[in-house]
């Protein structure tokens, strides 16, 4: 199985910037806004899992080597004018009676423009628009299921801790909250994984870390038992947005440790107390002692407990002509 990345090589992100990346076991990439960190994030990502291409497709090529050596490389693929209306023919010739009107006199005009004289033998710009991304494996082939990774973006975390859904049961609940439950799930599926007594008492003891100023405890079993002042228990519902990003966060490292994937994290600072950020990687490294982790931030408080040497600039792996 794939331990770790060790680099990744993107060219012309947004159509001029080069990125050459070293990583280590933790990675924690800075930069200003619009940078492109998160998209180098979710590269990484949309590559990883190969069911996605909306960030790969703004550069033209994106390469991660691991740990072995082993690579999975994403090139932009150009369709041929002749390629795309052989196509868009065949459509016409034998969907004609499942389109409407409308559908097919978009098809006959862009096989006309297709079909328009190209003096400087270029390819035109909406062929180069429908193109694709093309995935290649080298050295070693891995299974699909070999590359696994644990997505966290706080981001999406705090538009799903207030977006509700009432379920059928009536009872309304936000879309975090059923995250949450989906994880534990999984979580509780790995009882009969030797580890997984000694990761739910890491899990719940570094929960339990972050809580303890505000008088609540947590317990992880079947279910979150969530007390405070150490006889009431309270619901999952009734605990802070940052409270509840904190148990997500924690359940996804402990998943990943469980079934060896490489941590993603976009912005994990986001909602979280200053003396929180301070503590994250410290509480991720002891519930996980193994996935390598890759970070996005904004925060400096993320690298001031003794991080310091896996803060990387963006700026500093960019390629200068």
């Amino acid at each position: 199985m794939i331990e770790c990345i060790k680099n990744i090589n993107i060219k012309n992100l947004f159509g001029s910037k080069n990125i050459n990346w070293d990583l280590k076991d933790i990675n924690v990439l800075v930069g200003k806004n619009g940078a492109g960190k998160s998209t180098i994030l979710n590269i990484l990502r949309e590559m990883s899992h190969q069911d996605g291409a909306e960030h790969i497709c703004k550069a033209s090529s994106s390469k991660i080597t691991f740990s072995d050596d082993s690579f999975i490389e994403a090139k932009e693929e150009i369709i041929k004018p002749s390629d795309l209306d052989s196509f868009l023919h065949i459509i016409e010739e034998n969907m004609s009676e499942k389109l409407d009107k409308t559908q097919l006199e978009k098809i006959k005009s862009l096989r006309s423009i297709l079909s328009l004289k190209n003096p400087d033998k270029k390819p035109r710009s909406i062929t180069a628009k429908l193109g694709g991304v093309k995935f290649h494996k080298g050295k070693t082939l891995h299974k699909q299921s070999d590359i696994k990774t644990q997505y966290v973006s706080t981001i999406n975390m705090n538009a799903n801790s207030i977006n509700e859904i009432k379920g059928s049961d009536g009872v309304t609940k936000t879309i975090l909250d059923m995250e949450i439950q989906k994880e534990i799930l999984i979580f509780n599926g790995k009882k009969n994984d030797e580890r997984y007594a000694s990761v739910a008492s890491r899990l719940s003891r570094s929960i339990n870390s972050f809580f303890k100023e505000g008088g609540k405890s947590i317990e992880i079993k079947d279910k979150i038992s969530i007390k405070k002042s150490k006889s009431s228990k309270i619901s999952l519902q009734n605990l802070s947005s940052g409270e509840r990003q904190v148990i997500f966060i924690f359940l996804k490292v402990a998943n990943s440790f469980l079934d060896g994937s490489i941590i993603l994290m976009d912005e994990p600072e986001i909602s979280l107390h200053l003396s929180w950020q301070e503590k994250l990687i410290s509480e991720i490294r002891y519930v996980n002692p193994e996935s390598q982790i890759i970070i996005v931030t904004h925060s400096p408080a993320i690298v001031m407990n003794g991080w310091m040497d896996k803060f990387t600039d963006i700026s500093d792996i960019e390629v200068k002509d």
